[in-house]
């Protein structure tokens, strides 16, 4: 449902599906985590099949970190602290580097991931518990990498009229 949402390009439905997929799963820990692992490998089928050549990496991995755009520079921050508080949150310049930070930190993540799939080694489980006990990152935020990443993959077949 998210993927077919998603592959359709109607973000209201990419939305609606995220917000289905996490209530149907429920409130207990080890139902979020399967939810979280099957976004994991959704978003990531996706992009490993739509990405296009000039977006990867010299190893033929999608480069997530460039995908997501998630450089530290004063505008991006400034543009964070704006969307926050147009969202109702009152944010400072310290809150929006921490947040690019963390996702800078998810897109690397999630780039590792991808390498990891490509040689065989597709364990989602394995790569989320070694990550949330090194770095305490939750597993959302490696999913939202990569589904940033798909949402960028998407308007750039849109812009250059090729197919994702």
């Amino acid at each position: 449902m998210v993927a077919e949402a998603l592959l359709a390009d109607e973000a209201d439905d990419v939305g609606r599906a995220l917000e289905l997929v996490l209530d149907f799963l429920g409130p207990t820990e080890g139902s979020r985590d399967a939810g979280n692992l099957l976004l994991i490998s959704v978003f990531a089928d996706i992009l490993e099949r739509e990405c296009p050549a000039e977006w990867r990496t010299v190893r033929g991995v999608p480069d997530v970190p460039r995908l997501a755009e998630v450089e530290d520079d004063p505008r991006r921050i400034a543009e964070y602290v704006d969307h926050m508080r147009r969202v109702g949150h009152v944010v400072g310049t310290a809150d929006a580097k921490a947040s690019i930070a963390m996702a800078a930190e998810a897109a690397l993540t999630a780039q590792h991931y991808l390498a990891r799939r490509q040689h065989g080694m597709d364990d989602p489980a394995g790569l989320v518990t070694q990550v949330r006990q090194a770095t305490g990152m939750r597993p959302e935020r490696l999913w939202g990498a990569l589904k940033t990443a798909c949402t960028k993959v998407r308007s750039l077949s849109a812009e250059t009229g090729t197919p994702g």
